[in-house]
């Protein structure tokens, strides 16, 4: 069987070396599979290929030019159609409903099947957060997008239960095509290590016995900032002079000013950008984790991969509330705390939290509950479902 994966996003991207090259790594193994024919979209020039069994790389380059975009569809379908001329593909895979946009009119043409990951309501979501304004193309385009593949694809892969029984119960999609795979992580890799905790507090000059918090993430846009500041200064006062704050960002520049305006220096918070390899020592390191995505109703169905890797760490996640499943789950399961935004100012927002914050260890509760609900096996299983329906 040869499978074509098609990501939105580069090759060197962070969502895609986190949750696109462990998919294909997935496909790969498989042996039904023959061959895999991989699209990442460039939007910074060419990159080295990646090297996997069974998968050959090709690269579509676009920009960021709104202009240049609308050409993307049919760099795309010529694209496709050399490949499929050469080795006809049984099955494409497209990781976001973007991706899906490239895709869905060579699809349909030659009557491939069709899957569509991390499907969610982008569209309404960056309308909802400022980033696009109800004309704008981008918005146009993304809408009438999501659209069409809820119509049209074989089958949709929502991140979200919660996304999903909306998409079935009040959108009309068949839910015999709808399978919830929210966003996964190895549990081995990000799993807590009492070493690499001594070592990254050693290296950036933090005392054992501080709480630390971390955030991995950009700031502003879709994500929380003054409201993010707010909640790093209730931290602080709660627990005095006992806080350190980790960011990890390639935002680096943007935070280091916004903290400083906002009082924090050296000896009170730590920036850093690093490779994904490396974010799980600096987890380990913490005691507390943040997600900052901002509310709005399309938020239902969005699943941060930061909040697996932080769940599969064992750290309790403070996140916003209406926030995909999580802001749910980490109440009910109590993996953290679900706020209101009129809450980020008061310090007993951490009362609930600190009862959490326990002597680290390798399998704690938090990192059990991960291993059953955000590992590959779901999407291992999800894959297993598509694939063998095609047999």
């Amino acid at each position: 069987m040869h499978v074509c994966f098609v990501s939105y996003w580069g090759l060197n991207e962070g969502l895609t070396q986190a949750t696109v090259i462990p998919h294909l790594q997935i496909l790969s193994d498989r042996s039904d599979v023959s061959s895999i024919s991989f699209i990442t979209i460039e939007r910074k020039g060419n990159v080295e290929a990646l090297n996997m069994n069974k998968v050959e790389h090709f690269m579509l380059s676009t920009s960021d030019s709104i202009t240049k975009k609308l050409f993307d569809k049919g760099k795309a379908r010529k694209l496709l159609s050399d490949i499929h001329n050469k080795r006809p593909i049984d099955l494409v895979i497209a990781r976001s409903s973007l991706a899906g946009w490239l895709v869905l009119d060579f699809t349909r043409v030659q009557d491939i099947r069709l899957a569509v990951e991390s499907f969610e309501p982008h569209a309404d979501y960056m309308l909802e957060s400022g980033v696009w304004k109800k004309l704008d193309p981008r918005y146009v385009m993304a809408k009438g997008a999501e659209k069409r593949l809820k119509q049209q694809a074989d089958w949709i892969l929502p991140v979200t239960r919660r996304y999903a029984d909306q998409l079935i119960e009040q959108e009309g999609v068949n839910p015999s095509k709808v399978l919830v795979m929210p966003c996964c992580v190895d549990p081995a890799l990000f799993a807590f290590s009492p070493s690499d905790r001594a070592t990254v507090r050693k290296d950036l000059g933090i005392a054992l016995d501080k709480i630390v918090g971390i955030y991995t993430g950009k700031l502003g846009g879709i994500y929380l900032e003054k409201e993010a500041m707010e909640l790093f200064h209730s931290a602080h006062d709660y627990w005095e002079n006992k806080f350190h704050l980790i960011v990890l960002s390639p935002d680096s520049e943007k935070w280091q000013e916004r903290l400083k305006v906002s009082g924090f220096d050296n000896a009170s918070a730590s920036i850093r950008f690093v490779p994904l390899g490396e974010v799980p020592k600096y987890l380990s390191a913490a005691d507390v984790a943040f997600s900052l995505h901002r509310p709005s109703p399309s938020k239902i169905g969005i699943s941060p991969i930061k909040n697996a890797e932080y769940f599969a760490n064992g750290l309790p996640v403070m996140l916003p509330e209406g926030i995909g499943d999580d802001a749910h789950l980490v109440e009910k399961w109590e993996l953290g705390v679900a706020f209101g935004l009129d809450e980020v100012g008061r310090q007993a927002i951490f009362n609930r939290i600190a009862p959490m914050i326990q002597h680290r260890t390798a399998k704690g509760r938090i990192a059990e509950w991960a291993e059953k609900r955000r590992s590959f096996t779901i999407v291992k299983g999800h894959y297993e479902t598509i694939l063998s329906r095609l047999g």
